[in-house]
């Protein structure tokens, strides 16, 4: 355990307990899911990981959604039992089965002693640091995600969501009131060993307006890591717990769904003092096993590749545009078959406003709005 002065946190990527993985649990029991990560979570001080699926409480009717990520609070318990700190909810998909499952989520964390960031009943208390206290220290969570898919920017409640200056000016006034301020960041586009230039950008004056740590999730794979001043940037951690080997979008993604990291870092007053890495892959059972030697180092040798990328504005750039093109070509697939099969004008509101974000979403949004037109099966 870290010493007085001195945090030690451990940090996984994207945590989902719906699908499969709901069903292995069912079979199992619910502490399945992260038994094999037991010991080295106990090691650390504070524990966060993003649940990206929602927990509707007992008796509660499920409301039906094509991603189907949810659990019972029974099959939670193992988030417990593993000693889970900090969870962010400012994901894309804490709406997914409606707005009393999400508040059902929320009550559950506070029920058992877990921290729930990124959420609330309005956009001011989803935007509200969390203070953790450990070992003399102050620690300052906010959690934020893009406003993608179906309930981008809908009402209340939901979850905190990504706009450049709020989440700079949340981080400053975050700062005056502890001594680190450690950032969850849902974002960007999926399946990409690169962040996006304006990802990057905005880490980056995160850290420089105060925050000591960025954890980053949403891609489903990981990505580099980098040293900042004090600070220090995961772009992504991946998935931690997910059916990544048996859910057919998660295995297209490449290999790298199902291999990620634990971030394990020492964070003291306004520094991150060190950090390391611990590999893992994920089984056909959909939990995370440490990797053995050979291929630990492999993966590490691919995370520093992506690491030293970063520091390359043409690499991030390039990659930036190659993913753009690889988005535009699915949704191009997804948006023909539609129109062969009926339905064009759903498929059009769910998957081209996907294809970009940030400063090339006003492109994105004018496509939409152009394709639309010429869906619209009763034009005059």
């Amino acid at each position: 355990m870290s010493n007085q002065g001195r945090v030690r946190l451990m940090a996984g990527g994207d945590l989902m307990l719906g699908r499969d993985v709901r069903q292995a649990i069912v079979s199992h029991g619910p502490g399945f899911a992260l038994a094999n990560l037991e010991s080295l979570l106990a090691q650390a001080d504070l524990r966060f990981a993003n649940l990206e699926c929602v927990l509707p409480a007992p008796g509660e009717p499920v409301l039906e959604s094509p991603f189907d990520m949810w659990s019972s609070w029974e099959g939670a318990l193992g988030l417990v039992r593993a000693r889970l700190d900090v969870l962010s909810l400012a994901n894309n998909h804490i709406l997914d089965h409606g707005a009393n499952a999400a508040r059902s989520t929320a009550a559950f964390c506070h029920q058992h002693g877990l921290l729930p960031i990124g959420f609330g009943e309005t956009a001011e208390e989803a935007r509200r640091a969390r203070i953790v206290e450990r070992n003399g220290l102050r620690l300052a969570f906010l959690g934020y995600t893009d406003a993608y898919g179906p309930h981008g920017f809908q009402g209340q409640p939901g979850p905190a969501y990504a706009e450049a200056e709020v989440m700079l000016a949340d981080v400053h006034d975050a700062r005056q009131h502890a001594d680190a301020v450690i950032v969850s960041l849902h974002a960007d586009l999926e399946f990409a060993h690169h962040p996006a230039p304006w990802r990057l950008s905005l880490c980056r004056k995160l850290v420089d307006a105060g925050a000591t740590l960025i954890l980053g999730h949403h891609p489903h794979v990981p990505q580099g890591v980098e040293r900042r001043g004090h600070g220090l940037i995961a772009y992504s951690l991946g998935n931690l717990v997910y059916d990544a080997t048996t859910r057919a979008s998660m295995r297209a993604g490449g290999p790298f769904t199902a291999q990620s990291v634990v971030l394990d870092v020492d964070v003291e007053a306004g520094r991150v003092v060190e950090y390391r890495l611990h590999p893992f892959c994920i089984g056909e059972d959909h939990r995370p096993q440490l990797l053995a030697a050979a291929d630990r180092d492999e993966l590490l040798r691919a995370i520093e590749g992506w690491s030293i990328d970063l520091q390359d504005p043409q690499k991030i750039m390039e990659a930036w545009v190659d993913t753009c093109l690889r988005y535009v070509g699915v949704t191009l697939g997804v948006l023909s078959r539609a129109f062969a099969e009926g339905g064009a004008e759903t498929v059009i509101q769910s998957e081209l406003p996907m294809l970009v974000y940030g400063p090339l979403r006003p492109f994105a949004d004018h496509i939409v709005a152009i394709v639309q037109e010429l869906a619209r099966p009763n034009k005059p």
